[in-house]
């Protein structure tokens, strides 16, 4: 047993050990640190709707075809999707879920994701998710969801509406086959037209939405839904998510959850700190530091890249001093 270890690269090591070990020890660890470290909000839009908000959206992982055989997506191509559900207090996932890259986001969100959402909570989600059926579905578990309207929907409007210069208020019908035998002929949903000054564009976006949240809060709801966008950049540029040690869908797994487990204490130690880190330097400034015996609450606090003796110092804050 000694001689086949000796034989093995430190990288085969580890693809064994994630073969053997499952994914689920560290999902668990995930959530019971999640449960721990962060059970209060870091932001407040919950607090402005009274309900917690939550984003969908995925992100999409290629693989190699010949070393992920079971991640098939097209002839010489593999993949995976990560959906991910984000807390938008936190900026945390509430659960991530892997599926082939090949598998339609509506069929992933209803198989997978709706039994995940929690009941009466405020879900702004990519319209690459948007399903008659998933939506029909939401409104029984009493969800609130906001999403963009799909440009190849047939529907009609119905009633007056509001309409003003940079939004427009109205009831819509839609009159597709597939509608119909979905919602039913006399489904009435809500759509909110939104000019961005900053975007210089419209954009239209349709809900369940009582009149209680007005067009300037949903659309404040989707700009929102940003934040999970900024997750999946942290994880894919200063995490090792992009390649893998393991070939098994157990080792990407164990991989992925390893990431979250990452950013949830890199976030913990943001939220430590009296320093203005950003993620990316905190981690690059970790990193560097492995190696070294220091405390890390007054480290956080008060880097060591910064003079102590001189606040003015020529090497600047860490996000200066990291430009070598």
């Amino acid at each position: 047993m000694s001689a086949a270890y000796n034989t093995l690269t430190p990288g085969q090591w580890l693809a064994q050990r994630y073969e053997k070990r499952t994914y689920k020890v560290f999902e668990d660890l995930y959530y019971c640190l999640k449960k721990q470290l962060f059970n209060s909000p870091l932001r407040g839009i919950g607090a402005d709707f009274d309900k917690t908000v939550l984003s969908l959206d995925y992100t999409k992982i290629s693989l190699c075809l010949s070393q992920f055989p079971w991640a098939y997506y097209r002839r010489a191509k593999g993949g995976v999707k990560v959906h991910t559900l984000l807390n938008n207090d936190t900026l945390l996932p509430e659960f991530m879920v892997i599926t082939n890259a090949k598998v339609n986001d509506e069929k992933s969100a209803k198989d997978k994701v709706l039994q995940r959402v929690p009941p009466h909570c405020i879900l702004v989600m990519d319209r690459g998710y948007c399903d008659f059926g998933l939506f029909k579905a939401l409104d029984a578990k009493g969800v609130v969801y906001v999403t963009g309207l799909k440009t190849n929907w047939q529907f009609k409007r119905t009633g007056q509406g509001v309409i003003d210069t940079n939004y427009g208020d109205f009831k819509i019908q839609f009159t597709s086959v597939t509608a119909i035998n979905k919602v039913g002929k006399d489904n009435e949903f809500r759509a909110v037209k939104w000019y961005s000054k900053e975007d210089d564009r419209w954009f239209v976006f349709l809900t369940n939405a009582s009149d209680d949240i007005t067009a300037e809060q949903v659309a404040k709801l989707y700009k929102d839904r940003w934040q999970i966008e900024l997750l999946f950049k942290r994880m894919k540029q200063n995490l090792k998510i992009l390649s893998f040690v393991g070939t098994t869908e157990n080792a990407v797994l164990v991989q992925i959850w390893t990431a979250a487990i990452t950013v949830l204490l890199q976030m913990y130690l943001q939220k430590c700190s009296k320093y203005p880190w950003n993620f990316s330097n905190l981690v690059k400034c970790i990193r560097l530091n492995l190696m070294t015996m220091k405390d890390l609450t007054e480290w956080l606090s008060r880097p060591d890249l910064c003079s102590y003796a001189d606040e003015e110092s020529t090497l600047g804050p860490p996000q200066e001093a990291l430009k070598f």
